[in-house]
């Protein structure tokens, strides 16, 4: 099953869900699909807003659940949750949410309604500074990912690194070519 036909059978399957919560294990071994595959398209769902992870868990798999599409909340809650994460930029979404005394959910739905992305495995921003050095660093020269985190100084560990450059590559704002990360400007212009 290539990746389309796996994702829509995944939608149809979170659609027609009588269950209130589900695990990657129960849709891979429902549809036949290999447990990667479902937990890479559950990833994109999430951060789609069409499904959410939820708190519980089922024999040590995470669960997931329907995500509520009039999940809002009101200016002033959004601007609760923008001043603590501002204030706190390590913090993630679960800790805002027990600090305010609300859903995870509800501060994700804060957070769109702010018009601030979240990633899986990211803290609550897109840190721009380390995006940013890393551009630079690659904009001067092709570099493995343990070069950028021996040389950037970008005091975050080697897996954060990893996500970083991997939201980077799918971005489009810099290129991952012969294992090496790079600009778009080096390949066009040397």
């Amino acid at each position: 099953m290539n990746s389309v036909s796996s994702s829509q059978a995944i939608r149809n399957y979170i659609e027609m869900c009588q269950v209130s919560t589900f695990s990657a294990v129960m849709v891979s071994e429902y549809l036949n699909i290999p447990l990667r595959t479902v937990r890479n398209r559950l990833s994109e769902l999430c951060s789609e807003g069409l499904i959410m992870l939820t708190t519980g868990k089922n024999q040590g798999q995470s669960l997931y659940a329907k995500a509520d599409p009039s999940l809002q909340v009101s200016e002033q809650t959004a601007e609760k949750i923008r001043e603590l994460a501002e204030q706190n930029p390590g913090m993630t979404q679960t800790a805002i949410a027990k600090k305010l005394g609300m859903s995870r959910q509800a501060v994700c739905a804060g957070f769109k309604q702010l018009g601030i992305e979240v990633y899986k495995g990211m803290k609550w921003e897109y840190k721009h500074s380390i995006g940013q050095t890393i551009y630079g660093y690659v904009y001067h020269e092709y570099a493995t990912r343990n070069q950028i985190h021996q040389n950037a100084n970008l005091g975050i560990s080697y897996q954060e690194l990893g996500i970083y450059l991997s939201f980077m590559v799918k971005k489009g704002l810099i290129l991952f070519e012969n294992s090496k990360y790079h600009t778009n400007y080096r390949t066009n212009n040397e």
